[in-house]
C-alpha cells in the first residue's frame, strides 16, 4: 500500500457501528486516504469493530500498534481505553485523560488530524449521543478541512450529528449512504500540489409534507419538550448499557440498548413531524 495523500477520520457513538458498517462499504479499494475511526467504546471491551468492517467493503481494517505507518486504502480503529491520534504520517496511542467521559474519544483524534493534515483532512460525526466530535470538526475546518455529519433523521442517537450540523460551519449533511462517494471524491481531488476540492454534494434538506391539518396553538413548542424528553431518555439509556457491560451484565445492557433506541427513533418521528408542521406553514 501506498502513502496516503489524504486523511478521513470519522467518529461515532451509540448507534454508530451500523452507520460504520454502511459508509465503509461504500469507499473504493483504491481509496487514496488512510481512514481513521474512533468508535465510543466500554474501557474493558473486547472490539470486533475491525474485523465487522474488514468484512463490510474493499479496505481492510485493524487495531493500530502504536507507532504504526499509515497507509492508503485502510482502516485504523481505536482500541479501547486509549484516544487515537495522528502525529504526521504514523499513528499514536495515548492514555490521556478521558474526554467527554470516554477513551477513546473523537475530539483527540480529529484535532491531531487537523494539527498534522490541515486541508488534507475529511471529519465525519456519525450516530451518537453528547457533543463529542463537535470541538474537533471545528478544529478541521479551521485548518481548511472538510467537516460531514451523519443526516441527524436517519441516525439511530442523532444528538450527536445534529450538534455538529448546527455547530460547526460549513458542515455538509448526507445520509450516510451518500457520505462514502463524498469521501472518496475529497480524496480522489488531491494531488502533488494541495488539495482541489469538488464542489460537494448538497446539504440533505429537511423532508416537508403538505397538506397537514390545522393544529392548535403550542403544538410545536410541546412536540420540542416530547423530543428533548426523549433525547435525554436515549442518553440516560447508552450510559445504562455501558455500566452494565463494564459490570458483565450483556442482557441488562443489550435491554437498556433496546431501550434508548426506542425512545431515539421516537424522538426523531416528533422532529420529522415538527419539520413538516413548520414546512405546512411556510
Amino acid at each position: 500500500m501506498a502513502a496516503p495523500r489524504a486523511v478521513v477520520v470519522v467518529g461515532a457513538s451509540a448507534g454508530g457501528v451500523e452507520a460504520l458498517r454502511t459508509l465503509i462499504a461504500g469507499l473504493p479499494a483504491g481509496l487514496p486516504a488512510a481512514v481513521c475511526v474512533t468508535l465510543h467504546i466500554p474501557p474493558t471491551m473486547v472490539s470486533a469493530l475491525p474485523r465487522i468492517l474488514s468484512r463490510a467493503g474493499a479496505l481492510p481494517a485493524s487495531h493500530p500498534p502504536d507507532g504504526a505507518q499509515l497507509l492508503a486504502g485502510h482502516v485504523y480503529v481505536a482500541p479501547a481505553d486509549r484516544h487515537l491520534l495522528l502525529d504526521g504520517d504514523h499513528v499514536r496511542l495515548s492514555p490521556d485523560p478521558q474526554e467527554h467521559g470516554h477513551r477513546p474519544a473523537i475530539d483527540p483524534l480529529f484535532r491531531s488530524a487537523a494539527r498534522h493534515w490541515g486541508p488534507l483532512v475529511a471529519g465525519v460525526v456519525l450516530s451518537g449521543s453528547g457533543d463529542d466530535g463537535t470541538g474537533g470538526l471545528r478544529a478541521v475546518v479551521a485548518r481548511g478541512g472538510a467537516a460531514f455529519a451523519q443526516a441527524p433523521q436517519e441516525a439511530l442517537f442523532p444528538r450527536m450529528p445534529r450538534n455538529a450540523a448546527e455547530r460547526v460551519s460549513g458542515c455538509h449533511v448526507l445520509p450516510v449512504a451518500r457520505l462514502a462517494p463524498a469521501l472518496a471524491a475529497f480524496a480522489a481531488a488531491v494531488d502533488d500540489d494541495g488539495v482541489t476540492r469538488p464542489d460537494p454534494p448538497p446539504t440533505e434538506p429537511p423532508r416537508s409534507v403538505p397538506g397537514l391539518p390545522d393544529l392548535p396553538a403550542g403544538v410545536t413548542d410541546a412536540l420540542r419538550v416530547a423530543v428533548r424528553s426523549l433525547e435525554e431518555k436515549a442518553e440516560l439509556s447508552e450510559r445504562m448499557s455501558a455500566t452494565a457491560l463494564d459490570r458483565g451484565s450483556a442482557t441488562t445492557a443489550e435491554r437498556y440498548r433496546r431501550a434508548g433506541a426506542e425512545a431515539s427513533r421516537a424522538g426523531a418521528v416528533i422532529r420529522e413531524l415538527i419539520i413538516r408542521i413548520g414546512a405546512a406553514g411556510q
